[in-house]
C-alpha cells in the first residue's frame, strides 16, 4: 500500500514544491486526492503526470466538484 510520506515525497521530487505546501492527502483503494494552492495546480500536474510511485506509473488529474444530493435528486428528475 502507498504511504502519504512517499506521495509526498515523489510530489516534492517531481515537482520541487516544499512538502509544507502541499495540503491534505486522502488515499482511497483506485484513487487518492491531494490538496495544492491553486497557483501551482498546473505544475503539480503536469510534473507528476506519469510519475512512478511504488512501481506504479501515476496519472494525475484535476478533481471534478462535489455534487450535493439535492443537485443530483433534480438533475435524475430532469431526465
Amino acid at each position: 500500500k502507498i504511504q502519504t510520506s512517499e506521495i509526498l515525497r515523489t510530489i516534492a521530487e517531481e515537482t520541487g514544491v516544499a512538502g509544507k505546501n502541499v495540503g491534505k492527502i486522502d488515499i482511497m483503494d483506485s484513487f487518492t486526492f491531494v490538496e495544492v494552492p491553486s497557483d501551482i495546480v498546473e505544475k503539480v500536474i503536469s510534473a507528476m503526470n506519469n510519475a512512478v510511485i511504488k512501481g506504479r506509473k501515476v496519472t494525475v488529474q484535476m478533481a471534478k466538484p462535489r455534487i450535493k444530493t439535492s443537485e443530483k435528486m433534480s438533475k435524475r428528475r430532469r431526465q
